[in-house]
């Protein structure tokens, strides 16, 4: 047996409202810690589409790029990670998405298997209009809707320790301007 429940922001008028917030921390995306009964590890993405469906209904609650700030460079600063902005010299993790893929399919129900647990169907989201490629120190880790081949296999990335110093690449030669760019 399967159903559905509302288990919150079913008030979308709150929910822009909250959103733009400063005393709101945007970070609860689920990832995955629910196999079976929900899953809003889209979270982010999901905003970006209300935001974006808000400007284009001409009823903007939220700007792009603010929210784009709150759920990266605003969260990192909070957590004292080095991450969330775009800057030369530093590490490349991005998220590449693509606004038109920004609609109603990153709301979909899908399943997929997880083979370590044999085969069990969990619930998953799919983003794969919208996140056109996931990059982790400047590798390609995710493209098109799939992984890049040995993905899982060799480290992609490695855990950020709050406090740890900014700047994770060799610095740009001196007299070179390094302006900071909201991710």
């Amino acid at each position: 047996m399967r159903w559905k429940t509302l288990v919150a922001n079913h008030r979308p008028e709150v929910l822009d409202h909250l959103a733009g917030r400063d005393e709101v921390h945007m970070g609860f995306a689920d990832s995955g810690a629910h196999l079976r009964n929900m899953a809003f590890y889209n979270f982010p993405i999901r905003l970006l589409r209300r935001v974006n469906d808000a400007i284009s209904s001409g009823k903007p609650f939220l700007s792009l790029e603010r929210a784009v700030h709150r759920l990266t460079g605003e969260l990192a600063a909070w957590f004292g990670v080095d991450a969330g902005t775009l800057r030369v010299g530093d590490r490349a993790d991005v998220v590449v998405v693509d606004p038109r893929g920004l609609d109603a399919s990153v709301d979909g129900y899908h399943e997929a298997p997880i083979p370590e647990f044999g085969g069990l169907s969990r619930m998953v989201n799919r983003s794969d209009r919208a996140v056109t490629a996931t990059l982790v120190g400047g590798r390609v880790v995710f493209e098109r809707g799939g992984f890049a081949p040995g993905f899982g296999e060799t480290r992609s990335g490695r855990f950020l320790r709050a406090g740890e110093p900014r700047g994770t690449v060799s610095a740009p030669p001196r007299g070179v301007s390094t302006p900071e760019i909201a991710a």
